[in-house]
């Protein structure tokens, strides 16, 4: 009976899954939008922009038309340019924008649990293996954490990069060559901050991995004859890709700047903030608050779960045992865990703020990167690897253990998470939708939302909502940074704000529809 119905259980537990996860968190009536009113509809602004520049409304990708008449204000933040095909792909279907944007959502974690799986599944050999790793990668308590920086959960093509990353040094065949390179462009194109991390990471696994099993070599095949155009066409996609994303991303560096080394390094997270979790959690949500002292607390929901906690407590000993007992652990066990090790050894720091972070920290890119726990997202991957190695010492028929341990690790109250309620928020944008129709006037050049009850983030998104959709230019803007002089109206969304904006781009009154939603 078992052998029966087993080839179903990977698709019996990803709707479990989607249901316990997803669901829970939008409603089974779909009544909620996840994340908050600033960063995470910000994510669906981006979306709906890319979504009418692929539909032909929008000339210029880069240059949005918010923050009006900054240009090129995209590369002040992520640009979904990765996975906007999926939200457009509703939108086509005359979907409205929320509901797009939920699809998205499900639609990103339902990528998230089939590729861990499928690598999962290649690697290890065992579905039971698979169904759990994928089911903590695309699940993990670490998710309601990072609920409101949702550009967080385009990360599918980390499994995908590193298993290639893996079998490349094996084979070194074109086509491993190809899923590596090529799915570091993609997540960059997915989540900057992921692909940067992404990178690096996965480059040095790969050295390790060359350093355990000794093939100095194994690029050499890349260059035989027979496959010197497949290597060629892949480098010339990679870089003419990773160009036209990075050109605009430096430009904009040169002129807004980057982050000094102490700037980020409250960032870093401490030993304690690994016990960090969101509110909603079972079992480590309720000692949340006392981490409010903590500057920008909400940057430090560091908590992975008590599973991958004791993976990445069980590296030392694995490399212990391997090193000087001669334990028969495989090399590509060493490799991920050692690459897991130092990547944590990396990004932690001390109370007093000293950390091994600024070895690092001028690598290309690397300084652009303020949120730093961020790179969680790609050493939890490997951290279910050492799990996974560890568990498989087990025989399956213990395989139920680890699932409960996984629903119990992870598990959260639905009503806790960060979530909003989706009706206010599309009552909201067609009540701004009617104003600005009602009002636009052909000699305007952009309007102006001020509201000095709401909180600013979410007036900018709803006007950058509504002038994505309707194509009207508008002096609003959320990102996460701002051209000078835009700070006060960033701040505040008052009149006296706008005019000053305004009045540094010398733009009269008469080019402005201003609409008071305090009236």
């Amino acid at each position: 009976m078992l052998k029966k119905t087993y080839p179903y259980l990977p698709t019996v537990f990803f709707l479990i899954g989607i249901s316990f996860f997803c669901l829970r968190v939008l409603g089974f009536n779909f009544e909620f939008l996840p994340g908050d009113a600033g960063d995470a509809r910000f994510i669906n602004f981006l979306m709906e922009h890319g979504y009418q520049w692929i539909s032909g409304n929008v000339d210029d990708f880069w240059n949005a038309q918010f923050m009006f008449p900054f240009e090129d204000s995209i590369a002040f933040s992520d640009n979904m340019l990765g996975s906007m095909p999926i939200y457009s792909f509703f939108r086509v279907f005359g979907v409205q924008p929320e509901t797009a944007f939920q699809l998205w959502w499900i639609t990103v974690c339902s990528l998230n649990y089939w590729c861990a799986y499928i690598v999962l599944k290649k690697w290890f050999g065992r579905t039971d293996l698979a169904i759990a790793g994928a089911l903590i990668f695309a699940f993990s308590i670490f998710q309601q954490g990072q609920m409101n920086y949702l550009q967080m959960s385009v990360r599918f093509m980390i499994p995908i990069v590193i298993y290639a990353a893996m079998k490349l040094v094996q084979t070194g065949k074109p086509k491993y060559f190809a899923f590596y390179a090529l799915g570091i462009i993609y997540q960059l194109y997915c989540a900057m901050y992921l692909g940067m991390f992404l990178l690096y990471f996965s480059f040095g696994f790969m050295v390790l991995y060359v350093l355990f099993t000794k093939q100095y070599l194994f690029f050499l095949p890349l260059f035989k004859k027979e496959n010197l155009i497949k290597t060629g066409a892949v480098l010339a996609v990679a870089i003419t890709f990773g160009m036209w994303l990075i050109i605009p991303y430096s430009k904009m560096a040169a002129f807004a700047g980057v982050p000094l080394y102490p700037d980020v390094v409250p960032y870093l997270p401490t030993v304690s903030t690994a016990l960090n979790s969101h509110e909603a959690g079972w079992l480590m949500g309720n000692v949340e608050p006392s981490f409010h002292k903590i500057e920008s607390f909400w940057l430090h929901r560091n908590f992975p779960g008590f599973l991958l906690l004791l993976a990445l407590l069980a590296t030392p000993f694995i490399l212990f045992e391997k090193w000087f007992r001669k334990a028969n652990f495989s090399k590509e066990l060493m490799a991920v865990a050692l690459s897991a090790l130092i990547i944590v050894l990396l990004y932690l720091r001390t109370e007093d703020g000293f950390s091994l972070y600024k070895a690092v920290f001028k690598l290309p890119g690397m300084a652009s990167i303020r949120v730093l726990n961020r790179f969680l997202h790609v050493e939890i991957f490997l951290l279910i690897l050492v799990l996974l190695y560890l568990w498989n010492k087990i025989p399956k028929k213990y395989s139920y253990i680890l699932f409960v341990l996984i629903i119990l690790d992870n598990g959260f109250n639905a009503t806790d998470s960060l979530r909003l309620p989706k009706e206010n928020i599309v009552h909201g944008r067609l009540h701004l939708e009617n104003e600005l129709n009602k009002n636009w006037k052909n000699h305007h050049k952009a309007f102006a939302v001020i509201d000095t009850v709401k909180a600013a983030p979410y007036v900018h998104v709803e006007a950058m909502m509504v002038s994505a959709k309707l194509q009207h230019p508008t002096v609003n803007g959320y990102s996460s940074g701002c051209p000078g002089g835009f700070g006060n109206y960033f701040s505040n969304t008052n009149e006296q704000g706008a005019k000053e904006w305004m009045d540094i781009n010398k733009l009269k009154e008469k080019d402005v529809l201003f609409i008071d939603l305090n009236k």
